[in-house]
C-alpha cells in the first residue's frame, strides 16, 4: 500500500493536519505536537473497523477509552465535549497485480460527555459518514463508489465489476463500521466479492506502529529465543511479533533473506543468522524449545549475549523485513530512539530502502534523522492554538530542525548536527 493523501481533524490533538507524504517520509515536531498522534490514527481506524478486541487491546490511545464496552470512539480525559472526527484516506493498492486508487473518508460527529466521560448516546458521538471510491490505475473516468453509509445506520454496496448492477442496501449499528458490518453479513463470501476493498481493508489492519522499547524487545526476544513456546504479553513492539518466528519465515520463504542478511551485516555486525527449534519430551506435552543462533567474525552467539543496542537493532531489522510483503504500510514512531547516530543514518537508509515496495511513515524529532532527508520528505507539526496542532511542509531541512531545537533533543543529536553542518 502506498498513501497519496492522508487527512485528518479532530483526533486528539490535531486539527485540519493534511499530507500528500513522499515514499518515505517523516513527521516532525516538538514534544506534544502530536507528531505520535499522526501515525497512531492508523490503528485508531484499524480497530475500528475490526473491532477486534486483541487488536485493540494492543492500542494504547492516550487520552482515550478504547476499552469501554461497545464504544470505540475517543472519549477525552479533560474536557466536556468531543470534536467531530474526519479521516480521509487515499492510496494506491494492489490486487492480482492490478494496482487500483482507494479513497476512504469517514466521519464521527462530536459529542457531549457525561459526568464519568461516557458518551451522550442520543445519536451523536458514532460514525456519521463513511464512503469508500475505487478506480483501477490507468482507466478513464471517474472514481466508483462501492461503500457508502449515513449517521443513521443505512449502508449500500456498488459492485466493484464494471457493469454489475447488483446494489444491496442494508442496516448496521450505529457503532459499526460499514466495512466490518459488509464482512460479517458476506462471511465467507466477502473476499471474492469485494476484492479491492478487502485488500485496502487488510492493509490498513496490517499497518501497525513499529515502537522501540529495549526492555520490552529485550525481554520479548529472549523468551522466544530459548524457551518452550507460551503467550505474549501485551505492549510489544509489534502487534504479535516475535522474533524467532520472523527470523524462521524470512530464512525459509528466501525471498528478501540477502537483503535481510545485507542490512543485519550494515546495523548489527552480523555474518548469519538462523532459528532452530526442537521437541521437547511428547509425554511431558511441554512443545517445543527454540533457538536462535547468530554468527559474527567467526563466533557463534545467542540473543542473550547482545548488547541490548544489538538487540533492539536486530528486533528492528528483523520487524521490518517481516512487515515487507504484508499488504500494510511501514509506521515508525520515532527510530532515533536508543540509537546512536550512525546507526539511525543507516536506518534511514533501510527505511529508503524498504519504502520502494510501500509507504513509510516516521515521526522524528532529531536533526540526525532530518539531515537524511529531502525538504519534500518532511512535514513539520505547528500550533494552531489551545493546544491543537495542524501540519504543513517545509522549504528546508534547516526550517525543520530550527522548529525543533526549540524543543528537546538529545546530545547526541547535538553533536551529530554540528558534525554533518561543519
Amino acid at each position: 500500500m502506498k498513501v497519496k493523501r492522508l487527512y485528518i481533524d479532530g483526533y486528539k490533538n490535531l486539527t485540519k493536519c493534511e499530507i500528500r507524504p513522499s515514499e518515505l517520509h517523516a513527521i516532525t515536531g516538538i514534544n506534544g505536537s502530536g507528531k505520535s498522534n499522526f501515525l497512531e490514527i492508523f490503528q485508531f481506524i484499524a480497530a475500528l473497523i475490526t473491532r477486534d478486541d486483541a487488536f485493540r487491546d494492543n492500542l494504547l490511545l492516550k487520552g482515550h477509552c478504547p476499552s469501554s464496552g461497545s464504544q470505540w470512539f475517543p472519549i477525552p480525559t479533560d474536557n466536556a465535549t468531543i470534536p467531530p472526527l474526519q479521516f480521509q484516506l487515499e492510496c494506491e493498492t494492489n490486487v492480482n497485480e492490478t494496482p487500483y486508487i482507494v479513497t476512504y473518508s469517514l466521519e464521527i460527529a462530536g459529542a457531549l460527555t457525561g459526568e464519568k466521560g461516557n458518551y451522550d448516546l442520543t445519536g451523536q458521538g458514532l460514525i456519521a459518514h463513511e464512503k469508500l471510491d475505487i478506480k483501477q490505475v490507468g482507466t478513464p473516468g471517474p472514481m466508483k463508489t462501492v461503500l457508502s453509509r449515513d449517521v443513521d445506520g443505512s449502508v449500500t454496496t456498488h459492485p466493484e465489476t464494471a457493469g454489475s448492477r447488483n446494489i444491496q442496501t442494508f442496516k448496521t449499528k450505529k457503532n459499526m463500521s460499514a466495512i466490518q458490518a459488509l464482512e460479517v453479513r458476506e462471511a465467507d463470501d466477502f473476499t471474492e466479492k469485494h476484492p479491492v476493498l478487502n485488500q485496502f481493508k487488510t492493509g490498513l489492519t496490517s499497518s501497525v506502529v513499529v515502537k522501540l522499547n529495549p526492555e520490552t524487545i529485550a525481554r520479548l526476544s529472549r523468551y522466544d529465543s530459548n524457551q518452550k513456546t507460551g503467550p505474549r504479553s501485551l505492549g510489544t513492539p509489534l502487534h504479535s511479533f516475535s522474533l524467532f518466528e520472523s527470523i524462521q519465515a524470512i530464512n525459509d520463504e528466501k525471498v528478501d533473506l540477502d537483503e535481510y542478511k545485507y542490512w543485519l551485516k550494515i546495523l548489527c555486525n552480523i555474518d548469519e543468522i538462523d532459528a532452530k527449534s526442537e521437541e521437547i519430551d511428547e509425554n511431558t506435552k511441554l512443545g517445543e524449545k527454540r533457538f536462535i543462533f547468530i554468527k559474527r567474525e567467526e563466533q557463534f552467539l545467542t540473543p542473550e549475549e547482545l548488547s541490548t543496542g544489538n538487540l533492539v537493532l536486530l528486533s528492528l531489522v528483523t520487524a521490518l523485513f517481516s512487515l515487507l510483503r504484508t499488504s500494510g504500510i511501514v509506521i515508525f514512531e520515532e527510530p532515533e530512539t536508543y540509537i546512536h547516530p550512525k546507526a539511525l543514518i543507516d536506518l534511514i537508509a533501510l527505511l529508503r530502502n524498504i519504502s520502494e515496495f510501500k509507504s513509510v511513515l516516521f515521526s522524528t524529532h532529531s536533526p540526525v534523522a532530518l539531515n537524511s532527508m529531502r525538504a519534500r520528505e518532511v512535514t513539520l507539526m505547528i500550533s494552531s492554538g489551545s493546544g491543537r496542532y495542524t501540519s504543513r511542509p517545509v522549504e528546508e531541512i534547516k526550517e525543520a530542525s530550527d522548529a525543533i531545537s526549540r524543543g528537546h533533543i538529545s546530545f547526541g543529536d547535538l553533536l551529530q548536527s554540528n558534525f554533518m553542518t561543519e
